[in-house]
């Protein structure tokens, strides 16, 4: 043995159960080294392992872990109860899920004039010209019902402002999944000839679906 402790960073730390608040009251000055991946970073801030463990011995770092993992687990509580009610609101909003009905013919031209209408707003923010028009004779029928359904959900569902208002929301993932598989389980029930196009968007997105 050459005597040297081996010596551990913050993160190393941390994860032992450490808080940054613990590890600036408990342990001595760190040892401070050029960062070996960044030249133009801070210094790594090292600590003899050794030292580390000797402390975690202590009462006072029982004392204060103890506290660390109580306010971690009401932290955890408080975040399950705000999930809990955000999906509670979802809920309630996917059991009033409201969608217009047209007629296919006249939903696909609407889908289509959405579509050139959206490409004509991207060509004047690049300053250039689309030339080609999409029409129902230059796109494929899996493309199209893609359109369609992506149509209903934005056109015809009060659905971007449902998301919009998750942003920021603990529970937003899952409430996201759960409101978009009830909007396409929906426009699947309402637009049968649609069923196979919400059946695969709901499984792009990691939602089991059941037609």
């Amino acid at each position: 043995m050459n005597g040297k402790s081996q010596m551990i960073t913050q993160s190393t730390i941390i994860n032992m159960g450490w808080t940054k608040t613990m590890i600036k009251n408990l342990l001595p000055e760190p040892t401070e080294k050029p960062n070996p991946h960044y030249k133009c970073a801070a210094p790594m801030k090292l600590w003899e392992q050794e030292k580390v463990l000797e402390v975690m011995e202590t009462e006072e770092f029982r004392l204060l872990f103890e506290k660390s993992q109580k306010r971690k687990e009401a932290a955890a509580k408080a975040a399950k109860t705000k999930e809990n009610l955000l999906l509670n609101e979802i809920n309630k909003l996917v059991e009033n899920i409201e969608i217009k009905v047209i007629p296919n013919d006249k939903l696909i031209k609407k889908t289509i004039a959405a579509k050139n209408l959206w490409y004509n707003y991207q060509d004047d923010m690049r300053g250039t010209f689309y030339e080609h028009q999409v029409n129902c004779n230059n796109i494929d029928d899996y493309t199209l019902a893609r359109w369609v359904v992506n149509y209903i959900r934005h056109h015809l569902v009060k659905y971007d402002q449902t998301i919009e208002n998750l942003k920021g929301k603990i529970g937003k993932d899952k409430a996201y999944f759960v409101f978009k598989k009830a909007v396409l389980d929906k426009i699947s029930s309402i637009y049968p000839q649609y069923a196979a196009e919400c059946q695969r968007q709901a499984e792009a997105i990691g939602v089991a679906y059941y037609a």
